[in-house]
C-alpha cells in the first residue's frame, strides 16, 4: 500500500494493481501538496523539492524514484 510521503497527511492509496496506486498517488500529491510557481518548467517535467529551499527540474520517474529514494533513507 502506498501511503503520503507528507508527515502531517494520513492518505493511502486502495488500488487494485501498483501502477494504479501510484497514479493514485501521484494524483493526491498534484492536487493536495502541489504549489504553483512562477517560473517556466519545460513540458513533460516536474520540480521537486524536499524542502530545503531549493528546486529540481526532473521528469516525473526521476522525481517519483527521489522520493522513493528519501522514504527509504528516512525508514
Amino acid at each position: 500500500m502506498l501511503r503520503c510521503p507528507h508527515d502531517d497527511c494520513g492518505w493511502h492509496a486502495v488500488a487494485p494493481t501498483t501502477q494504479a496506486a501510484q497514479d493514485r498517488l501521484a494524483e493526491h500529491i498534484a492536487v493536495e501538496h502541489a504549489i504553483e510557481v512562477d517560473t517556466t518548467i519545460p513540458e513533460g517535467m516536474v520540480q521537486v523539492s524536499f524542502g530545503d529551499g531549493k528546486w529540481k527540474t526532473v521528469t516525473p520517474e526521476e522525481a517519483l524514484k527521489l522520493h522513493r529514494e528519501r522514504d527509504d533513507d528516512e525508514a
